[in-house]
């Protein structure tokens, strides 16, 4: 069963979706699990898909949409990592309180630029127990860097500083298209998702077309690796994709090679950075996250 729900964040209200299994019953407490969307958007059907297969396993999950995002408040379209980790500690917060969750019992699961976010949220926050990363976003900057060629790297550093004197004389961040921060060359998006997406009548309300080059900057600036050295006890799987140019698998390892506590690092063969939402690649990116969820977050 899915659920509206609303909680806030630094004073904004923000949307959420809350899963339930079918099997609930009245007082009884179960395990909670927070999904982390992925770049610049709401919490779409990927999560809607795998919150369903959280509940399956016997596990009360909520998506939600970051701030500015999709029907949650907050300046229109203006991403920045660490205020989306604010929004991750706020829903945990939320989530406790449900009287069916058990507030000790808290998982985290985060996708593409969401992994990167459920990453650092992990590192500061130790209500959440364990943790699953999905073709994870790795260092702001690395990522940035590995989807430019040296030229286009050099523009883009001129135009983030542009930007910043931009933002301090007038106040206002040039608007950019998406695609200049999150580069799509052709054949990066898979074919299906592209004709999912392309025939959706409510693709524009759902991924914005420009950001602010703020946004962009507060990418570089994001470090999720330097803060997973702090993850030393909450087990942490890692998914990647092998043949992932858009989150290439060695800016994740990045990360991964920083967190301290258990954790495993699985490559699913063959695999672009949109195939791990679809089979088979999405069975075994399934499979991963249940077997990690059902050995860690257990009961205390």
């Amino acid at each position: 069963m899915r659920q509206d729900v609303t909680f806030f964040s630094d004073q904004h209200k923000i949307h959420g979706n809350l899963y339930l299994p079918d099997d609930l019953k009245p007082g009884e407490l179960r395990g909670g699990i927070v999904l982390s969307e992925g770049f610049a958007g709401p919490a779409g059907r990927n999560m809607d898909a795998m919150a369903k297969e959280m509940i399956l396993w016997g596990y009360i999950a909520l998506s939600f949409d970051y701030r500015g995002f999709g029907a949650s408040e907050g300046p229109r379209d203006l991403m920045k990592p660490l205020e989306q980790v604010e929004d991750i500690r706020n829903a945990i917060s939320f989530l406790q309180q449900h009287p069916s969750v058990r507030s000790t019992q808290i998982g985290m699961y985060g996708a593409s630029f969401g992994g990167a976010n459920a990453i650092y949220a992990t590192a500061v926050d130790p209500r959440i127990k364990c943790v699953a990363a999905v073709v994870a976003v790795g260092n702001g900057r690395s990522w940035m860097r590995s989807l430019r060629r040296g030229w286009e790297w050099k523009e883009f550093k001129e135009a983030l500083m542009e930007d910043q004197i931009r933002r301090a004389i007038t106040g206002e961040s040039k608007p950019i298209p998406r695609t200049n921060i999150l580069i799509y060359e052709p054949g990066l998006i898979h074919p299906e998702i592209k004709e999912r997406l392309e025939s959706n009548p409510d693709l524009p309300k759902r991924f914005a077309s420009e950001l602010p080059t703020h946004t962009a900057q507060a990418v570089v600036d994001f470090a999720p690796d330097v803060m997973a050295s702090r993850i030393t006890t909450q087990p942490a799987l890692f998914v990647v994709a092998e043949n992932d140019v858009r989150v290439p698998p060695e800016v994740t390892r990045e990360v991964y090679e920083q967190v301290k506590s258990t954790k495993r690092w699985v490559v699913v063969p063959g695999a672009g950075h949109d195939d791990v939402y679809l089979p088979p690649g999405w069975n075994q990116h399934v499979d991963e996250v249940r077997s990690w969820m059902l050995k860690y977050l257990t009961s205390d």
